[in-house]
C-alpha cells in the first residue's frame, strides 16, 4: 500500500481562504496505473470554473517536504518566463494551436521568443505568421487563451508532472558539485520521465 498526499488550497485573488489535506491510498495491484485516485482528484479540482475571482488549486506533494503557499497562488502568462524548456514544451505539446496564437499577441517578445524556441522550426514559422496576420484581438480572447493554456499548465502542476525547485532541494541551498558542468536546476522543471521529440513529422 502506497498513499499520496493531496494539498487543496481555495480562495479569492490572492488570497488564500482554506486550505486542506488529503491521502488518497493507492493499493499494490494498482501501482502499475498511471492516473491514480489522487491525480483523477487534483484535474477535476484544477477543472473547476468558478465565478468572480474565486479560485480553486490542488496538487500532489511528498510527505514531509515543505511547500511553498505561494505554488497555490493563482498565476499570471508570464510564468512562462520562468519555466524550464521542458517544462514549455511539455505544455505546448497539449495547447491548442489557435490559443496559443491569440495568447502571444501580447507584446512581450521575450515572451514570444522563449516560446518559439521550444517548437520545431517548421512550427514557430507557422505560429508567427499567424501572429503578423491575425490583426486586432479583443482583450476578452487573449485573456481566454492564456486561460486555457495556464490550465494545462496548473494541471500539470497539480499532478506532478511540473514541480519546484524546492520539492528537490528542501534545504535553503541545494547541494551542487561545483565540478559538474551542468548548471543548477531552473526554478520548475519537468520529471525526466520520457523525451520530447520537438521534430516534425
Amino acid at each position: 500500500m502506497v498513499n499520496e498526499l493531496v494539498i487543496t488550497a481555495c480562495g479569492h485573488g490572492t488570497t488564500i481562504d482554506k486550505i486542506w489535506a488529503t491521502v488518497f491510498s493507492v493499493p499494490d495491484n494498482l501501482q502499475k496505473y498511471k492516473t491514480s485516485n489522487a491525480a483523477a482528484y487534483c484535474n477535476t479540482q484544477n477543472s473547476l470554473k468558478l465565478e468572480g475571482d474565486s479560485w480553486v488549486f490542488a496538487r500532489i506533494v511528498s510527505e514531509n517536504t515543505p511547500c511553498s503557499l505561494d505554488s497555490f497562488l493563482p498565476v499570471t502568462f508570464e510564468i512562462f518566463l520562468t519555466l524550464d524548456d521542458r517544462a514549455i514544451q511539455k505544455i505546448m505539446k497539449e495547447a491548442d494551436t489557435d490559443d496559443l496564437a491569440r495568447a502571444l499577441t501580447v507584446e512581450n517578445t521575450v515572451l514570444q521568443n522563449k516560446i518559439f524556441r521550444n517548437m520545431s522550426q517548421k512550427t514557430a514559422a507557422m505560429l508567427k505568421e499567424d501572429l503578423e496576420f491575425m490583426g486586432t484581438i479583443p482583450k476578452s480572447s487573449i485573456k481566454e487563451s492564456q486561460r486555457k493554456i495556464l490550465e494545462i499548465y496548473r494541471r500539470l502542476a497539480g499532478t506532478g508532472e511540473l514541480f519546484s525547485e524546492d520539492d528537490i532541494y528542501p534545504d535553503d541551498e541545494p547541494d551542487i558539485d561545483d565540478d559538474a558542468d551542468a548548471p543548477p536546476p531552473p526554478l520548475l522543471f519537468v520529471k525526466p520521465t520520457e523525451d520530447i521529440d520537438l521534430d516534425d513529422e
